[in-house]
């Protein structure tokens, strides 16, 4: 009986039950690498996907469900286009397929039916492009879909739906020109696609028009801009080799020179043709997909990234040189965010150690030239990978159209990804094919003779095996357990592939131990990826105290949080005892970050809980350019965040006024500053700073009507170093109930004293009593005072004055304090606006006293044009949102005078003769009943985007940007129905676009699909 060889197999279409069994075994080892996700209901809960990608997908699946078209989102950034965001991938087929579904089991669902396609096309543009075999392919395809990069991707959902399409598209391109490579490597091979019906080359056309506007639908330009420089390399590669591999060669009758300058010109239009067919399928891609194109593109405009990135922006997560042994094997750590911090998906490439050794094996004795396409398309990938450690990236950023658009260049890594693996495909088909040991010892006797007869190769290699040593003196090695295991690996494979090559063992056998070795070693080192540490889905699911609080508040109202998540929850030991024998440590430990998260709403978890917040999370085309600049009301320019996440640059709670201004009602901080001293507790949030220059008086009413006998102070001096002892820095007053004062005076060196003391030179004072040690500078004290009462009083009023004659007295924290029970509560005295205490739990909210409703009439109005004015007029303490608005636009403003709202928690709010009642607030239309005393300015704190239209008593009128960014109406007196809508011009138009390519195409598809017509 012959021996079957994959050197001589028949055409790919003749074997259907291999081609069968290698689908189906890719589909039991996608099911088999996550099955954790899969047949579970355990959840992902990375921070992009459980903080950024489960909120947008909720919100997406909850419009589908209702029949509405999710295209305003008003719970984040104070309102911002939803389906515009590419990253929200609202039209993506796959993810409106699954809207049924809860989020996080969507997302599951999602990420192991990608990662079975990325291999599925894998397969088939191995076996059908490159002419590799069913046991050849069936390694390509598994390094790929279960190697490092798209397993670690998978927390980038939107990422890893852009780059499964990849394989699919470079098979087009092969199959519009006509190439099929097949073995032995003497078979034709046709380089110009010369005689291809013109049919079949528009029949690919249209289909990489349908890949391209799935890849703009799933929703990642960056990695739809990969994938197409990477399918254009691919596509100019083959010819140009070709030229420079065998110049003699006639690349096409059309072609044909006899001179070097006449061969490369054919080369080079060869290349230019298959570029132009490439761009022919982009612009058919963006027809078809222009309903999610336009409206993208017209955020692009107003997005912080509009003018490009800055170079150091650009850069920022770029693969490290000393990273790349880290970067290219496997980890074999359970935790790999231990080895690349929390950004660790970002950099993993793996495929395996024995991966990596037949890869190279594929490079060096795989069949044909078109290896040497991948083989540059891997170190293309890593070129363009080390970003601002390139020096050459700095010349594409300038000149490249796309590059300066982009940050984290070492995403480019997936083309050294995809190239490996077809590497490894093409190893294993040279491996099993007879001449395999020939062709080895054929390279290495011509490897020699070269070495013996060529001095200047002999000074190559010396030179290649020094920078080899450099390279490794420099890299970052990881902890030796892990070195270990490498070399182990390393041999073992090394064993593997000679056995193998030297066919020591029967083919079956071989066969058998090869796919065991390495789907093996792909799958051990896949346990310490994300998605094998998956979590409870109550981490999604369950309601925290705090958002559960701010959902009962009526009203539309927005908040803010400062809070970070470095604190312990209080329900911390009943989550061990609950999960601490059901799940590893690790998942443990996710679902306590994802409960803090939870309870602080941090990134866009307000959108989950249909909370109005005034920031958020994109890394993308949001946040909109005016919110960067409107965060510089609360923040010095250098520490504006263009990401949104205005939390973790706030240092303070902000001025009332300001916070009023965009419609805050309250802040949610943690207690991380906070402290207890004596056993009593001080609220360190807000500092009332009093002195020369500034507030000299802060009182506060505020006060529980229980018994105290004594006060706690918790304040320091600042500026104030050459002040004597016993000098007078404050006075605090307190009044009873019956009227009765009592004052305290608080002295430097005495009650209090120079904050930093002694830190920039000698102190006339003494330190008084230190309260305790600055958490953010170990430099400076707070200091504590307690004063007793003569006898037990309940306090109406404290209110504290400043006596300084210089310098800064700040006074952090008050509390009143009763000895006999033990017991005592804070008293909040800010100089930065009203606020009170609400709730205070794992973390603390206060309600800000002085807010504004979400929409309300001023009377007075100032044109400002310039933002930069803007923001300085806002900023100015006269500048009182209640009864002025800025507008943007050469508007005559009205003047007048308004009085201040008496209830301004209320959804129905009065102001002297006006009054605002919201009918119907939803995300693309709101609906408005308003009295006006005077003719003036409905301002409703909303973000002013185009498309938004304005009706009064069912009349167009125009919308004016109002405060920078958001919207107001002009009113004439009286009773008004104000209305509305967003309609977007782009989305219609990209619709219509859409509606009509997609018909052309279905109609192109069934024209060629007919039989030609008989001459």
């Amino acid at each position: 009986m012959a021996k079957w060889s994959f050197y001589r197999e028949p055409q790919p279409h003749r074997q259907p039950w291999k081609d069968g069994l290698a689908v189906f075994g890719l589909a039991a080892l996608t099911v088999a690498f996550f099955w954790k996700v899969l047949l579970t209901n355990l959840i992902l809960v990375g921070l992009d996907i459980f903080a950024y990608f489960y909120p947008y997908r909720e919100y997406a699946a909850d419009a589908w469900r209702q029949g509405r078209i999710p295209l305003w989102n008003p719970y984040l950034f104070m309102g911002v286009p939803f389906l515009a965001n590419i990253q929200a991938a609202v039209l993506y087929p796959f993810n409106v397929a699954s809207a049924w579904l809860p989020a996080p089991q969507s997302v599951n669902f999602s990420i192991a039916l990608h990662v079975f396609l990325a291999g599925l096309f894998t397969y088939l543009f191995a076996r059908r492009s490159l002419g590799l075999g069913p046991y050849s392919g069936f390694f390509a395809a598994c390094c790929f879909a279960l190697g490092g990069y798209l397993g670690a991707q998978v927390e980038h959902i939107n990422q890893l739906n852009v780059t499964i399409w990849f394989p699919l598209l470079l098979l087009l391109i092969d199959l519009a020109w006509g190439e099929r490579h097949s073995f032995p490597p003497d078979a034709a091979l046709s380089v110009t696609g010369a005689g291809r019906p013109r049919a079949a080359r528009l029949r690919a056309a249209l289909g990489a028009g349908i890949v391209v506007a799935l890849q703009i639908l799933a929703g990642h330009t960056q990695a739809l801009y990969i994938a197409l420089f990477g399918a254009a390399l691919y596509a100019v590669l083959p010819p140009l080799l070709k030229v420079i591999a065998n110049p003699g060669a006639h690349l096409s009758p059309s072609h044909q020179s006899p001179s070097a300058t006449g061969r490369l010109l054919g080369g080079v239009a060869d290349a230019a043709s298959r570029l132009l067919w490439l761009a022919g399928g982009v612009v058919i891609g963006g027809l078809l997909s222009a309903v999610q194109l336009l409206p993208t593109l017209e955020l692009a405009g107003l997005s912080h990234r509009s003018g490009g990135l800055p170079y150091r922006e650009a850069v920022s997560f770029s693969l490290r040189p000393q990273w790349l042994l880290q970067s290219l094997l496997p980890p074999y750590h359970l935790d790999m965010s231990q080895v690349f911090g929390a950004s660790f998906g970002e950099y993993v490439a793996y495929v395996g150690t024995l991966g990596l050794l037949l890869a190279v094996v594929g490079w060096l004795w795989g069949y044909g030239s078109r290896r040497h396409v991948f083989g540059l398309l891997a170190l293309a990938g890593l070129f363009l990978g080390l970003g601002g450690y390139n020096p050459f990236y700095y010349l594409l950023y300038r000149l490249v159209p796309g590059f300066a658009l982009f940050r984290a260049p070492v995403r480019w890594v997936v083309l050294y990804s995809f190239a490996v693996s077809i590497l490894v495909g093409y190893a294993v088909q040279a491996l099993f094919s007879p001449d395999c040991v020939h062709r080895v010892r054929a390279s290495s006797r011509t490897f020699m003779r070269v070495v013996k007869t060529s001095r200047l190769a002999s000074i190559a290699i010396v030179m290649m095996l020094a920078i080899a040593a450099l390279i490794v003196y420099f890299l970052d090695f990881p902890e030796t357990t892990t070195v270990f295991i490498w070399v182990i690996c390393m041999v073992a494979g090394l064993m593997v592939i000679a056995v193998t090559a030297f066919q020591h063992v029967p083919r079956l056998i071989g066969q058998s131990v090869l796919v065991a070795a390495f789907i093996g070693e792909l799958f051990i080192a896949s346990r310490g990826l994300a998605y094998n540490t998956p979590t409870a889905p109550q981490a999604w699911e369950f309601l925290r105290p705090a958002p559960a609080f701010l959902l009962t508040g009526p009203g539309e109202h927005r908040f803010i949080s400062m809070s970070g998540i470095t604190y312990d929850p209080g329900d911390l030991k009943e989550i061990n005892d609950i999960y601490g024998w059901q799940l590893p440590k690790r998942a443990v430990y996710d679902y306590i970050v994802c409960v803090k998260q939870k309870e602080v709403l941090a990134f866009n978890l307000p959108l989950h809980f249909r909370l109005y917040v005034v920031d958020g999370y994109d890394g993308g085309l949001l946040p909109l350019k005016r919110f960067v600049r409107l965060q510089e009301l609360f923040l010095p320019k250098d520490a504006v965040s263009a990401d949104g996440r205005l939390r973790e640059q706030l240092q303070e709670v902000p001025e009332s006024r300001l916070l009023s201004l965009l419609n805050v009602k309250y802040v949610i901080t943690d207690k991380v500053y906070d402290v207890w001293i004596d056993d009593v507790f001080y609220d360190l949030q807000f500092t009332a700073r009093l002195g020369p220059g500034l507030v000299q008086t802060v009182a506060t009413q505020d006060i529980l009507p229980d018994a105290a006998i004594a006060i706690g102070i918790i304040s320091h001096l600042r500026g104030a170093a050459d002040l004597p002892d016993d000098t007078p820095a404050a006075e605090v007053v307190v009044t009873d109930v019956a009227g009765v004062e009592t004052r305290h005076l608080l002295r430097a060196g005495r009650e209090t004293a120079e904050g930093e003391y002694g830190q920039s030179g000698p102190v006339n004072h003494a330190q008084a009593r230190v309260g305790h040690v600055w958490r953010d500078n170990p430099n400076g004290s707070d200091y504590v005072a307690v004063f007793d009462f003569e006898r037990p009083r309940v306090i109406k009023e404290i209110a504290v004055h400043s006596r300084l004659t210089q310098g800064e007295f700040d006074l952090r924290g008050v509390s009143l304090i009763d000895r006999a029970t033990m017991s005592n509560r804070t008293v909040l005295l800010s100089t930065s606006g009203r606020f009170r205490l609400v709730y205070s739990g794992d973390v603390k909210i206060y309600e800000n006293l002085d807010n504004l409703p979400r929409a309300f009439v001023v009377h007075q109005a100032r044109v400002i044009a310039d933002d930069a004015e803007t923001i300085a007029a806002m900023r100015d303490r006269s500048f009182d949102p209640a009864s002025t608005v800025i507008l943007a636009g050469p508007t005559e403003a009205e003047t007048g005078t308004v009085a201040r709202a008496t209830d301004p928690t209320a959804q129905h709010t009065k102001a002297g003769g006006d009054s605002v009642t919201i009918v119907r607030y939803a995300p693309e239309h709101v609906l408005l009943d308003v009295e006006t005393s005077a003719a003036g300015y409905l301002v409703l704190t909303d973000t002013d985007y185009p498309g938004w239209e304005a009706k009064v008593d069912g009349q167009r009128t125009p919308i004016y940007r109002a405060n920078l960014m958001f919207r107001a109406v002009e009113l004439e007196a009286g009773r008004h129905q104000v209305e509305f809508r967003y309609r977007p011009r782009a989305f219609y138009t990209g619709a219509v676009i859409s509606l009509f390519s997609l018909t052309a195409l279905i109609g192109g598809l069934v024209w060629l699909a007919l039989p030609a017509p008989r001459q």
